[in-house]
């Protein structure tokens, strides 16, 4: 390596490395904020996410022939980060893969410590929820149980963001939105100790307008990417109507972004409907639709992610419904998942007449 980059990197360490530190440990409330929500599983991942970081920068270290020092925290730092940026459901390799674009790419391509102009933490998030955005953007919600391993089947949702945007209504009071109980990232949710910690920063002189505006504008760049991706991957549904004089409808509400899991749903819904009730669906006794969830639905089947409302109708009236929710736990069973739809719908229409 050159002798004029590792005095440059040596200065960047005495000038920054105590922010690193700071910035390392103020995840730590983070970090118990998201176990507080959703288990062990968030140290779990926290720790392979450090675990790999480290690795990362002893292994740059062997390759560039300079000194390992466990004082530059940066890369402990950036994991932490990339981590807590992350949904506790996330796939292990997911986030892997995630620390080692930031850490590799983000920093060490541009020269390593001080020599990167994006921020490797934003870098490592933008590869993993440009490749996965069905695990980087779906959250499961708070007080969920997390299997420690392998979450894949743990029903998720899209954000608030999503939510008001596609019409929604908020179940949530003040105090719960600013301690994080709701759908998002394992360590972006809690405002209130996201906005103590940056007290801290800001009193010990380490917060950096920099450093900053580059993290938030990667990011931005993020979402503007996703959001253009997930327009044109889109598919409008074909069934638009939701009304019947009298019989059974089954209606499964598209609520916010699609995700693989989401459209396999529907697709199982539909096979097991049109498959098992043929008749019914000719006569008319029975009527199914996959349809976007408008703000009159959402506030009135208290949706919070996609779901398969089973609605009774007589003489034009609706006169009562019922939420599928199993099949979010059935999701990746599709013998189960058609045996619980064809048997709720077949108590639904043995109980209509």
């Amino acid at each position: 390596m050159d002798e004029a980059l590792i005095q440059e990197q040596e200065r960047q360490l005495q000038k920054t490395g105590r922010y690193y530190k700071h910035v390392f440990w103020l995840c730590v409330p983070l970090l118990c904020m998201a176990c507080y929500f959703y288990g062990a599983r968030p140290l779990l991942l926290c720790g392979i996410a450090l675990l790999t970081g480290n690795l990362c920068d002893r292994l740059v270290a062997l390759l560039r022939h300079r000194v390992y020092t466990n004082k530059d925290l940066s890369n402990e730092s950036f994991s932490l980060i990339i981590a807590l940026l992350m949904p506790a459901t996330v796939d292990i390799y997911v986030l892997v893969v995630a620390v080692l674009a930031g850490v590799l790419i983000g920093k060490e391509v541009f020269g390593g410590y001080g020599s990167y102009p994006f921020n490797p933490a934003a870098v490592g998030y933008a590869v993993a929820a440009v490749s996965w955005p069905e695990q980087v953007v779906r959250y499961p919600q708070p007080y969920t149980p997390l299997p420690l391993w392998n979450a894949s089947a743990v029903p998720v949702s899209s954000t608030i963001e999503d939510t008001l945007r596609s019409g929604g209504i908020l179940n949530l009071n003040a105090l719960a939105v600013v301690l994080g109980e709701f759908a998002a990232p394992m360590g972006t949710g809690a405002a209130l100790v996201i906005l103590a910690c940056g007290l801290v920063l800001w009193t010990q002189k380490d917060v950096h307008i920099g450093a900053s505006a580059s993290f938030l504008i990667t990011c931005g760049l993020i979402v503007k990417i996703i959001n253009h991706r997930g327009t044109e991957n889109r598919e409008e549904p074909a069934d638009t109507a939701v009304t019947m004089q009298s019989g059974v409808e089954a209606v499964y509400y598209e609520y916010g972004a699609r995700c693989p899991i989401c459209i396999r749903m529907e697709t199982w819904t539909r096979e097991a409907v049109e498959k098992n009730f043929p008749v019914q669906l000719e006569e008319g006794k029975l009527a199914f639709h996959a349809i976007p969830a408008d703000k009159e639905a959402v506030g009135k089947y208290e949706l919070v992610t996609k779901s398969l409302i089973l609605k009774d109708w007589k003489d034009g009236k609706e006169t009562r419904w019922v939420n599928l929710n199993r099949i979010w736990d059935l999701s990746d069973k599709e013998q189960e998942f058609k045996a619980y739809v064809v048997q709720s719908v077949r108590k639904a229409l043995d109980e209509a007449h």
